[in-house]
């Protein structure tokens, strides 16, 4: 299937929102930084969709595909980059970040975000063996049960009594995303349905959901709307900004595409290094104030920067980070 630049640029808006999930906002108002993390939370999950979406396009056109590749590139940046951060952490000291040799850590990964790339091997690892034995009906109440058990186990587990263990959490967050965007590719007549304008109100409406989730909780149970990941309206933003790419295609590749393409992953990964430096050693927030409003900026242009200019002094370099 011919390339949709637009979910590039999704790609790359979305590492954007991973940084500013990451990013110091604490010299923003509350209100603020609680905004720009709800309105960023849409793209792990996007991630997770987008993934799914192309492996079971690609599926359908060469039927004998299997993930086995996939499998491999993300095993071999999941070891590379738990590397990087183990050796990093090793030197930092940072008593919050120090090398994990737990099986825990080993499996999540030694950077808390590099649990997508753990919970991507595992989503891939079932989703390989279900589409061989099951219908898609069984993947679709599957998906959605394991939904279900997140939301209730992770962010209403004070409301139910029930609580899901941390990492678990994150680790079948894959299912539903991976397995529901491989489904959307086997049914696309469903996206025939979203306009980009039922896109976009499906996204406000995500949003809006989100917002009164976060808050609902934090009255009812004084649990922090900031730390909320994923939600029901969370769901509907990822699922409606990932209708929005594939209904509002972009013709030709533009610069943000461009980035999106290239770069989008290895911002994800390597984003969190470039954070501890900038603000947990060399303190640029205490410059001025002000720089902590536009962190997650910063932080954005300068891993990118950063990755542009390893890839020109060095292919082969950036080539290891990028898993090839």
């Amino acid at each position: 299937m011919p390339r949709n630049y637009t979910v590039d640029v999704f790609r790359i808006l979305g590492a954007l929102c991973v940084v500013a999930l990451h990013a110091p906002l604490d010299s923003l108002p509350n209100e603020a930084a609680l905004l720009i993390r709800l309105g960023s939370r849409w793209a792990v999950p996007f991630f997770f969709l987008a993934s799914g979406f192309f492996f079971g396009a690609g599926k359908q056109e060469r039927p004998t595909v299997s993930a086995a590749k996939q499998l491999s590139f993300l095993l071999s940046i999941f070891l590379i980059a738990n590397i990087i951060y183990g050796l990093f952490f090793l030197v930092d000291q940072d008593p919050k970040t120090l090398f994990s040799p737990s099986l825990v850590g080993l499996l999540v990964g030694q950077s808390g975000h590099l649990w997508y790339i753990s919970a991507s091997i595992f989503g891939y690892l079932l989703l390989q063996y279900a589409v061989n034995r099951y219908s898609d009906r069984v993947l679709l109440l599957t998906g959605s049960a394991v939904l279900i058990g997140i939301l209730a186990g992770v962010a209403y587990s004070t409301l139910v009594h029930a609580t899901l263990p941390y990492e678990v959490g994150h680790l079948f967050t894959s299912i539903p995303f991976l397995w529901g965007g491989y489904l959307l590719a086997r049914h696309r007549v469903i996206t025939s349905y979203f306009t980009v304008t039922r896109s976009v109100l499906l996204i406000g409406l995500g949003f809006g959901l989100e917002l009164v989730e976060a808050i609902g909780l934090y009255k009812l149970t004084g649990a922090s709307p900031h730390n909320q990941e994923l939600l029901l309206g969370t769901t509907l933003m990822a699922f409606g900004i990932l209708c929005l790419a594939l209904t509002w295609q972009t013709p030709t590749e533009n610069r943000f595409a461009a980035w999106g393409r290239r770069y989008s992953l290895q911002i994800y990964l390597y984003h969190a290094l470039v954070l501890a430096v900038l603000y947990h050693i060399f303190h640029l927030e205490s410059v001025s104030p002000y720089l902590g409003w536009i962190s997650p900026i910063i932080g954005f242009f300068v891993t990118l920067g950063l990755l542009k200019a390893l890839e020109q002094l060095s292919p082969r370099a950036f080539k290891v980070l990028s898993g090839s």
